[in-house]
């Protein structure tokens, strides 16, 4: 398992992402207004199911159990982090240092990439990755796997090449128009969530497809509560492709759910 103290600096990132989280999700107009970049108050709560997924991904990712089911998490994470990171630096113009939650997404960003970064490398380092024995995934489970994978690649890349006057930022697709900024910051996270499941088929056993798919639902049921509580600022007849929105994330949510299910199980072992 992962030594002690790689397991409190992933906890520590896991607090951050929660409180921070939280405050997007539970105050977004107030979020909207104290954020580092411009963003409306339904962007807000979206980045703060985020957060608040990555926070329930790394408390998992820090318990006790063979740490080599945790690499998927920990990469995504990882990437997660790195990339908004990245994102911030190309619009760093655009970047409100003084605003009142800019150091809390910093901070919470630095310090996450920090401990899964560490956690992957211990894992690296360790036998214990090799001498695993669970369970081989599914073919048909690596084929689905496969095919969200090509999925959200094709949203990060159309998350870093839209410009203005786009589906993207014109609210074709979410639920108002979006800046650039936020954009590529949406293009981060699908490629992160890439990043993850390439990390799973590397290697793919049932338990480290748990553990992702715990993470993947954590951040599914947010995002997909904030769309639905704000339902009115969509316009499925004006604006169709806004159904996509919603849908893509069912999509992925429903196979998850019975695959835990079928596998439940294995949680019992994590």
């Amino acid at each position: 398992m992962l030594a002690p103290k790689t397991r409190a600096a992933i906890r520590i990132g896991s607090l951050l992402y929660l409180a921070l989280g939280l405050v997007l999700f539970a105050a977004p107009d107030f979020a909207a207004s104290a954020f580092p970049w411009s963003v409306s108050s339904v962007v807000a709560m979206t980045i703060g199911g985020w957060l608040l997924g990555n926070g329930a991904a790394l408390w998992f990712a820090s318990a006790p159990g063979p740490a080599s089911r945790v690499m998927p998490v920990l990469a995504y994470v990882a990437a997660f982090a790195a990339l908004e990171l990245l994102v911030v630096i190309a619009f760093r113009g655009a970047l409100k240092l003084d605003a009142l939650l800019a150091i809390p997404y910093l901070i919470t960003l630095g310090v996450s990439l920090v401990a899964a970064a560490f956690g992957m490398l211990e894992l690296r380092r360790s036998t214990e990755v090799l001498a695993s024995d669970d369970a081989p995934l599914q073919s048909r489970v690596r084929m689905a796997l496969i095919g969200l994978l090509v999925f959200v690649v094709l949203l990060a890349v159309g998350g870093f090449l839209a410009g203005d006057g786009g589906l993207s930022t014109t609210g074709q697709i979410f639920p108002g128009p979006l800046t650039v900024f936020s954009v590529r910051a949406f293009g981060a996270f699908y490629l992160a969530l890439a990043v993850g499941i390439g990390a799973l088929l590397l290697r793919p056993s049932v338990a480290s497809a748990v553990m992702l798919g715990i993470a993947g639902i954590a951040l599914i049921i947010p995002i997909v509560v904030a769309a639905l509580l704000n339902i009115g600022a969509f316009d499925f007849a004006g604006r169709p492709l806004g159904i996509l929105y919603l849908a893509a994330y069912a999509v992925v949510l429903v196979p998850s759910v019975v695959f835990l299910f079928r596998n439940r199980g294995t949680l019992s072992g994590l």
